[in-house]
């Protein structure tokens, strides 16, 4: 940053960053967007996994299921979020054996 005139004024190269991020964001009556897809808060982020990822009918979805399901919702570290809260599924957990194969489609012998 530069003073000028005791003002600070960003240069060039800060001030085309700034407005290529803010061009990816805009506002939908009450919804930020970021790329056309809803922007989700931080403390808003386990709510929506736990929505899209918990179905009381068939039982959890799993990660590929989950992710397809969450397209238009964008946040920071999305994936790794979610590979997190699947990984702690106790659902999932106890319908694996310790090869991670899912032991409801295997066939006994």
């Amino acid at each position: 940053m530069k003073k000028m005139n005791g003002e600070q004024i960003p240069d060039k190269v800060l001030s085309r960053k700034i407005d290529k991020l803010l061009a990816l964001f805009h506002k939908d009556g009450s919804k930020l967007l970021y790329e056309e897809k809803r922007f989700v808060p931080r403390k808003s982020i386990s709510t929506v996994m736990q929505l899209a990822y918990d179905v009381k009918t068939s039982g959890p979805f799993g990660y590929l299921k989950t992710i397809s399901r969450l397209k238009n919702y964008h946040w920071k570290h999305k994936s790794w979020d979610l590979k997190q809260y699947v990984a702690g599924c106790m659902v999932c957990q106890q319908s694996k054996d310790y090869l991670g194969k899912n032991l409801a489609n295997s066939t006994s012998l």
